[in-house]
C-alpha cells in the first residue's frame, strides 16, 4: 500500500466512523452481549491456513487454484448445511477434498504434507486463544457499567472449551453456547431473560450471526469488521443507523464508554 492508498484508506475509515459510531449510552444500556470467535479472540485464520495450504497442495497436480477453491467452498457449504460447525466438521470438509484427488496425490510425500495440514489445524482447539490487543482491559472497564454476557455459537462441547481455555469467563454474567445464531437464537434468548432489545448491544464482527439479526429484533449493535471474518457468516449490513456503530478493533470500544 503506498502513501495515496493509506491516505485515502484512513479517509474511508474516518467517513464510515463519523456516518455510524455513536457512543454507548450507558443509561440506556443494560447489557453488552460479545461474539467470541473472530471478536475476542483470532479464530478463522486456523481455517482458512488450512484450507490454503490444502489447495496448494492440490493445485500441483495441475488444477486451476479457482477450481480447487470453488470445489473446497461447494463441499463446505454442504457440510455445514449436513453437518453444523466446528473443527470436527472442518477435518471432515479437508478430508473429503483430499479423497477427492487421492489418485492424483498418491506418493507418501503428499499424504504427509496433508496429516500435518490436519494435526496443525486440530491443534488450535487445544491451546488458549489468541486474544485480540486489549480484551481484558475492554471487559474489565465495560462491567463497571454494563452487564456483559457472550453468546458463541459452534460445536457446544468445543466452544466451551474455548471459552475455559481463554481465561475470560469470569467477567461475564453469563455464557450462551449455541449451535445457531439466528433470529430464533436471540428471540429465544430476550423472551426466557426478559431482555429489553432497546436495553441490549450485541457486539460481533459477523454481519450474518451477529449483526443483522441484532438490529433486525430492535437491539443495538455493534460491528467490529474482521479481514478474516468467514464467507459463509458475511453478508451486507442492515443499514440502521440509529441503532448501528462500526468500530475498527474491540479495543476502540474503550472510546465509547466515556
Amino acid at each position: 500500500m503506498d502513501v495515496i492508498d493509506l491516505i485515502l484508506s484512513f479517509q474511508n475509515i474516518s467517513i464510515i466512523r463519523e456516518r455510524y459510531t455513536v457512543a454507548i449510552d450507558k443509561k440506556r444500556i443494560k447489557r453488552l452481549i460479545f461474539d467470541a470467535d473472530d471478536t475476542l479472540w483470532e479464530n478463522n485464520i486456523y481455517y482458512v491456513k488450512a484450507a490454503e495450504d490444502l489447495v496448494d497442495l492440490i493445485h500441483q497436480t495441475g488444477l486451476p487454484k479457482v477450481q480447487v477453491e470453488l470445489e473446497f467452498q461447494k463441499i463446505e457449504r454442504q457440510a455445514v448445511k449436513e453437518r453444523g460447525y466446528g473443527s470436527v466438521n472442518y477435518l471432515y470438509i479437508l478430508n473429503t477434498l483430499f479423497a477427492k484427488h487421492r489418485d492424483k496425490l498418491s506418493d507418501q510425500t503428499s499424504q504427509k504434507r496433508f496429516d500435518l495440514i490436519c494435526s496443525q489445524f486440530a491443534r488450535h482447539v487445544e491451546i488458549e486463544p489468541k486474544l485480540f490487543p486489549q480484551v481484558g482491559e475492554i471487559l474489565e472497564t465495560a462491567r463497571r457499567y454494563f452487564n456483559l454476557y457472550v453468546l458463541t455459537k459452534g460445536d457446544i462441547p468445543e466452544q466451551k472449551k474455548k471459552l475455559e481455555n481463554s481465561k475470560l469467563l469470569p467477567f461475564f454474567d453469563q455464557a450462551f453456547v449455541v449451535a445457531e445464531k439466528d433470529l430464533d437464537t436471540y428471540g429465544r434468548i430476550l423472551k426466557e431473560n426478559d431482555w429489553i432489545p432497546g436495553e441490549t448491544c450485541m457486539i460481533g464482527n459477523s454481519p450474518k450471526s451477529d449483526i443483522n439479526p441484532s438490529l433486525q429484533l430492535g437491539l443495538y449493535a455493534i460491528y467490529i469488521p474482521y479481514e478474516h471474518t468467514w464467507v459463509l457468516d458475511d453478508e451486507p449490513i442492515r443499514q440502521d443507523q440509529k441503532k448501528l456503530t462500526i468500530i475498527e478493533s474491540i479495543a476502540d470500544l474503550k472510546f465509547l464508554f466515556s
